[in-house]
């Protein structure tokens, strides 16, 4: 179409099953179905490329403040390494980053010489790799305030 520019090569494409829906995803990737007829494709793709580009540009930066506070992470709560899995979102890292960044201070003690992964659950690997869910609940008199006075209920687990 003559609406569509002449270099198209920064946008991505995918193609799911049948059962996927024709969506862009959180990153700005195309997401189509394998028996989505071509008008239908071309008709979405013209639609969509402005909300496309959006996407790329607002997860490229995400990627770059994810990288600036795993850096400040690691200084602030000396770990020697703190990654993410694989299931975890860039903007479910920023978030849990922040958290820990906010409470360095009561944590420092409890991480130094650590490492951390970002999980959805809680683990200590037989290699001694601690796993801490994404949105951990840190108690404590920062949390308080930020909190509206009824207190919502917590589920605290205890390892053994």
């Amino acid at each position: 179409p003559s609406s569509w520019p002449e270099d198209m090569s920064y946008f991505k494409l995918g193609i799911e099953s049948d059962a996927s829906a024709l969506m862009i995803s959180p990153e700005g990737v195309f997401i189509i179905p394998a028996s989505t007829p071509g008008f239908l494709i071309v008709d979405f793709i013209s639609k969509g490329m402005s909300e496309a580009m959006l996407r790329m540009s607002e997860a490229a930066s995400m990627v770059v403040e994810e990288a600036f506070l795993v850096s400040a992470c690691i200084n602030e709560l000396g770990l020697i390494q703190l990654d993410r899995d694989d299931s975890i979102s860039t903007k479910h890292m920023v978030s849990c980053c922040a958290r820990l960044l906010r409470s360095a201070a009561r944590l420092r003690h409890l991480t130094h010489g650590n490492h951390l992964v970002v999980a959805r659950y809680y683990m200590v690997k037989s290699d001694g790799i601690i796993c801490i869910p994404w949105d951990l609940v840190l108690d404590g008199p920062e949390e308080e305030e930020r909190r509206p006075r009824e207190r919502e209920q917590v589920l605290h687990l205890t390892m053994y």
